[in-house]
This record gives C-alpha cells, sequence and structure tokens, in this order.
C-alpha cells in the first residue's frame, strides 16, 4: 500500500490503524511539557533558567508535533519536508538542556565561549538539515524515511544527544561534590529528572529507529515509550518548584499548574478508547493525583515551618539590635566614667608628691608613710582605670598596641 491510499487524518492527525499508545503518549507530553514550561516563563520572564526551560518545552513540543504527523499524515511530500526537523530539534534539546544545568547549578549566564562551543555544535545541523546529507528520498510503499537517512548527519545528532547526557552528568557530579546539604537534594531532583529525559527520550528513538533500518521491526513504535521520559522530568520540575522554589514560583501558582496538569490528564477520556489506553490513562491520573496531594500538603507544612521560623528570625534580630544598643551605651558609661575618674586620681597623685617633696613644708615619718600608701593605692587605681579605657577601646576598634 502507498501512502494516499491510508484515511485522511481527522482535525490533522486523528486516524485509526494505529498503535495504542501513539496519542497517550505524545500529546499529554507535550502539552505538559509546553504548560509547564509556559507557565515557568510567564511568572518570571527576566530569569534566565525560566526561559531556558521554556525554550526546551517549546523544542520537545515541536518534535513531538512533527512525530506525530510523522505517524498520521498521508501526504509524502509534506512528511519529507517536516522529516528534516527531527535532527534540529532533537539537537536543539540537546544543547539547550547543557545550557539549562550551567544556569541552575551556577546560578548565572555562561560565559561567550561556552556559547560559541554551542553554536559551532549546532553549526552542521543547522546547515545541512535540508540538504541530501540529511535526507535524499522517501519510502511511499511504508509512508517512512528510515532507509533514505543520511547515516553521517544521523550518528552526528545522536552523538551529540549522547555528548549532552556525558556533559551534564559530569557537570552535576562535580557540582553536588562541592555543594550544601540542601542545594545537593536540588541538584539530585534535578539530575535524576533531566537524565531520565534525555535517555529514554534520545535512547529509544534511536533504538526504535535502528531498528526499523536494519529490518527488525516494521515501525518504530519503540520510541513512543521515550515520551514518557518527559513527564518525568516535568514531575521533578513540579518538586523543585514547589518544595525549593528553584523557578520563583509561588506556593498558590504551583498548585493551580499540579491542579491544570490532573485536568489536562483526566481530559484524555475525551479521545482515547482503546482499553490500553484508558487503563494507562486511569494509572496516570490516579499517581499523579496522590502524588501532587502529599507534595503539596507537605510543602504547607513545610512553608508554615519556615514561616515561623521567619517569625522567631525577626524576633532576635530585634532583640540582637537592642542589646547592641545597651552594648553601646554600657561602653560610652565605661569610657566616661573612666575619663572622670582620671582627673580626680591626677590630683591625688600630685599633691601627694608635693607633700613628700616637702612643697608644704617637713612631714613626721607616720605622716610620709601615710601619702606613700596614698600614691601607691593611687597608682593602683590609675591602672585599673587605664585597664577599663582599654576595654572601651578595644570595643569601639580603636586600640593600638605597642
Amino acid at each position: 500500500m502507498i501512502c494516499y491510499l491510508f484515511p485522511e487524518p481527522i482535525y490533522f492527525f486523528f486516524t485509526t490503524n494505529l498503535p495504542d499508545l501513539l496519542y497517550y503518549s505524545h500529546i499529554p507530553a507535550a502539552i505538559v511539557a509546553l504548560l509547564v514550561g509556559l507557565f515557568v516563563y510567564i511568572n518570571g520572564r527576566h530569569i534566565l533558567i525560566n526561559k531556558l526551560l521554556f525554550l526546551i518545552s517549546i523544542s520537545f513540543s515541536l518534535w513531538t508535533l512533527i512525530s506525530l504527523i510523522a505517524w498520521t499524515n498521508i501526504h509524502s511530500d509534506f512528511l519529507l519536508f517536516i522529516w528534516t526537523f527531527f535532527g534540529v530539534f532533537s539537537s536543539f534539546i540537546s544543547i539547550l538542556s547543557i545550557y539549562f544545568i550551567y544556569v541552575f547549578l551556577y546560578k548565572k549566564d555562561v560565559t561567550y565561549t561556552i556559547k560559541s562551543i554551542f553554536l559551532l555544535l549546532l553549526s552542521p545541523v543547522l546547515l545541512l538539515a535540508a540538504s541530501n546529507l540529511s535526507l535524499s528520498g522517501f519510502d511511499l510503499t511504508n509512508c517512512d524515511a528510515f532507509s533514505y537517512e543520511g547515516v553521517e548527519f544521523k550518528m552526528y545528532y545522536s552523538c551529540l544527544e549522547l555528548v549532552s547526557i556525558l556533559w551534564i552528568f559530569f557537570l552535576l557530579v562535580q557540582s553536588y561534590r562541592r555543594s550544601e546539604k540542601e542545594f545537593k537534594i536540588q541538584i539530585l531532583l534535578m539530575g535524576i529528572g533531566i537524565e531520565s529525559f534525555l535517555f529514554s527520550f534520545f535512547f529509544l528513538i534511536f533504538l526504535g529507529t535502528y531498528l526499523v533500518t536494519i529490518g527488525v521491526v516494521k515501525d518504530s513504535r519503540l520510541e513512543l515509550y521515550g515520551l514518557f521520559g518527559m513527564m518525568v522530568f516535568m514531575t521533578f520540575i513540579g518538586i523543585l518548584m514547589v518544595r525549593f522554589k528553584t523557578f520563583k514560583v509561588e506556593l498558590i501558582a504551583s498548585q493551580a499548574l499540579i491542579g491544570a496538569i490532573i485536568i489536562l490528564i483526566a481530559s484524555q477520556y475525551t479521545y482515547i478508547f482503546s482499553a490500553v489506553g484508558i487503563t494507562l490513562t486511569t494509572i496516570t491520573l490516579l499517581l499523579t493525583s496522590v502524588v501532587g496531594f502529599i507534595l503539596i500538603k507537605s510543602v504547607k507544612k513545610g512553608v508554615k515551618q519556615r514561616e515561623q521560623i521567619e517569625q522567631l528570625a525577626s524576633g532576635l534580630e530585634i532583640a540582637n539590635d537592642q542589646l547592641k544598643v545597651l552594648d553601646k551605651m554600657k561602653s560610652e558609661f565605661v569610657s566616661i566614667a573612666s575619663h572622670q575618674l582620671r582627673s580626680p586620681l591626677t590630683s591625688i597623685r600630685g599633691y601627694s608628691s608635693m607633700l613628700l617633696e616637702g612643697s608644704f613644708g617637713a612631714l613626721s615619718d607616720k605622716a610620709k608613710e601615710a601619702i606613700d600608701h596614698i600614691q601607691e593605692s593611687s597608682r593602683f587605681m590609675a591602672s585599673s582605670v587605664e585597664d577599663y579605657l582599654n576595654v572601651s577601646r578595644i570595643q569601639a576598634g580603636n586600640m593600638k598596641y605597642e
């Protein structure tokens, strides 16, 4: 049979005689990715990591769209046109994922050198996507182009996908080792999410097309399972968003997003009629609802505890400010009192010295002994006053050492 003998799809890509998982794997994954990406972008348009997540979700959704068209459309000329975009969007996902992890880990934009490397890696794909090196023909009998894809071109962007997985893994491990405990949890969650997505998406798609090319299977339905990795990734993004406010999204907004995802999954009942599809949708809906409820409940508890800690910290800060004022007053009092004590001591020591020298006439031995005691005591008291002054100087930061 040739392509145009198949029935024309309804609403562009809805038709019959397709794998049961086709719509279940494509439509929810694309919409959830786009919904989360758009939601994060709207809530933080100026934040670079939000923009990058949005671009990843757009690239994935476009790849999913052309994949759905390739499975259902019957017009060979149109299929030949869209087929060239598989490599382009796959490469965009690879590079954007590396860029995304850089910004997530280091909280800043990458250098121009790294951006140049990204552009250099993308250049062959962008330049050769529309050439015969990418795709040289189309099989009308089987309605595919697997046997006409350029081996070098396909191997290049497949290697780029592998490089992105290894590059991201290296960055995650390197950052995990030198991070604090709380950020280590975030790195672990992000790492599991994005690596699960990239590995399942790239590996199963590559394996599915390879098995078709060598004639082991008749179609690439194995790739359908690779799209579920995006759902895993978006689940971990939701945890980071709600639990750690990674994308600067408020709790109430995160609750609305989880609610929207549950409604989206439930809406699949309107167009999935196979027993397998209904079963999988029901399981997914139940798991998403349970996980979402537990997550939001635990986050509410965490937010309440954090608010209590912030209130205690605010009270401690006020008490600390009051203690600083009191300490300053104490230091000022010690300084003033010490200076006031030095003046009479100077007079006492001066007059006692004059008495001992005979400036006011001859003194008896008993009187000289008493004046010696007065002078010794005043000298000891002057030393003590000097110590008090040194304490106030140290606290004021004006102490000089010899």
